[in-house]
């Protein structure tokens, strides 16, 4: 497995005086079992219209996505940014892997959002909401903007997504 550390990593101060640890990292498939960061993926995409990668997803050392659960990644990363619109208005998100039986779920709980992720067992943490929206809109900016610049890749095929963010941004 081929595997590049660099990822976004934040610490994040909280009102109460804890460090909020998000880890968020997106890779693609690019062979059996084997994956590369993104940021570090500067190779022609095979088949544009199903690209398979993963997000790593840690929140104050819970694992709750890994490299391992692979899916169509640019419709996973699509999903979650309306999940993040969705609990910026304070309402509940869940989606699902295209791929596989692996359920993703984001529940708003005042300041906080508690993210849940159901496959052989369900993984929870809360973090605080706005500190949750705004790394992972940074993180699903750059992923749509990298791949909006592949050769294959149709001009302005995620645009509405980077608009949304950019949105969910402000």
């Amino acid at each position: 497995m081929l595997r590049f550390t660099k990822f976004i990593k934040q610490f994040l101060p909280n009102p109460k005086r804890e460090l909020i640890v998000i880890e968020i990292n997106t890779f693609i498939k690019i062979g059996h079992d084997q994956f590369m960061n993104f940021s570090a993926y500067h190779y022609d995409i095979k088949d544009v219209n199903n690209i398979e990668g993963s997000i790593h997803l840690n929140i104050n050392r819970v694992i709750l996505l890994k490299y391992n659960m692979c899916d169509y990644i640019d419709k996973l990363w699509a999903n979650l940014v309306q999940g993040l619109e969705q609990i910026k208005n304070n309402n509940e998100f869940k989606t699902h892997f295209e791929s596989q039986p692996i359920e993703i779920k984001l529940k708003p709980i005042g300041n906080d959002v508690l993210v849940s992720v159901n496959s052989n067992m369900k993984v929870e943490a809360l973090i605080n909401k706005k500190y949750f929206i705004k790394a992972m809109s940074e993180h699903a900016l750059y992923f749509f903007n990298k791949l909006s610049g592949f050769n294959k890749i149709q001009e302005n095929r995620y645009q509405s997504e980077i608009e949304q963010l950019e949105r969910i941004c402000l």
